[in-house]
């Protein structure tokens, strides 16, 4: 279900950046290009790849991801955590303070020969999602979540304002700050549409436009950030225009018998 909006959008992206604005600047553009492009994805394409290795390693996962393997999950959760989301932070301390640097040998000869690297990539948050809907946490782990949550978004706008140099350090999707971010978000959102789950027309229906959103918005930012000017007053303006127009073409698309399944995972 997949191969059909992977195939069509990684193919329109490539043709039009790599493609059809070169010919419309007067500048070469090369078929190879184009081909590595397609099978790359654009950029934010990348997601399609993770999915697709996330449907892979599912079959394995559903023989031991049930509620009574609760705790086995939290340790693999754990785990992750300690030997593959801290790595941007020692990277981090490693590179800025002199005590840390001493030991960044031997920190990397015991990480590497433990050789736990299949507790990284994106299984992790894969595992936190099955976790955090089918399990009911407790009122302080929630709130601790919430905490570290919003700590982590003060961290990532206060970097990003600031020291933009360490971007890596922030936005890294296997770094502490985007993971604690990403569940606090999770759980607001579970707490928020809990009661409109199946009965709130709205909410389900642009959860069902959401994968279609995803898919062409970086078309439609593409074209709203050119229209408008680059001011950070508009950069608002900029996120509603393109979310706006997203949803909208999304459900054009989504009552078209064939181009629907451009749009449906």
């Amino acid at each position: 279900s997949l191969l059909v909006p992977w195939f069509t959008w990684s193919f329109l992206y490539a043709f039009v950046f790599s493609v059809v604005l070169p010919t419309i600047n007067h500048e070469s553009f090369s078929l190879y290009w184009f081909f590595v492009e397609f099978i790359r994805g654009h950029f934010h394409l990348w997601y399609m790849w993770a999915i697709i290795g996330l449907y892979l390693i599912t079959p394995i996962l559903k023989k031991f991801v049930k509620k009574e393997n609760k705790n086995i999950v939290v340790y693999f959760i754990a785990l992750s955590l300690i030997f593959q989301f801290t790595k941007p932070i020692m990277a981090f301390l490693f590179e800025e303070i002199s005590f840390a640097s001493k030991i960044e040998s031997t920190y990397t000869y015991v990480f590497e020969s433990l050789s736990l690297d299949f507790l990284g990539g994106f299984t992790t948050y894969f595992l936190v999602g099955w976790l955090l809907s089918n399990i009911e946490l407790k009122k302080l782990t929630e709130t601790v979540l919430y905490i570290m949550g919003a700590a982590s978004l003060m961290c990532i706008i206060v970097v990003t304002q600031f020291f933009p140099e360490h971007y890596a350090l922030i936005y890294s999707n296997s770094g502490l700050f985007v993971f604690f971010y990403s569940v606090a978000i999770f759980l607001l959102a579970k707490r928020m549409f809990a009661k409109c789950k199946g009965s709130n027309r709205v909410v389900v229906g642009l959860s069902d436009l959401s994968f279609g959103v995803y898919l062409i918005h970086v078309f439609i930012h593409t074209i709203v950030a050119n229209v408008l000017p680059n001011k950070a007053i508009f950069i608002p303006v900029v996120f509603l225009a393109t979310l706006t127009i997203s949803v909208i073409i999304s459900y054009v698309i989504s009552k078209i018998p064939v181009a629907k399944k451009t749009i449906r995972a």
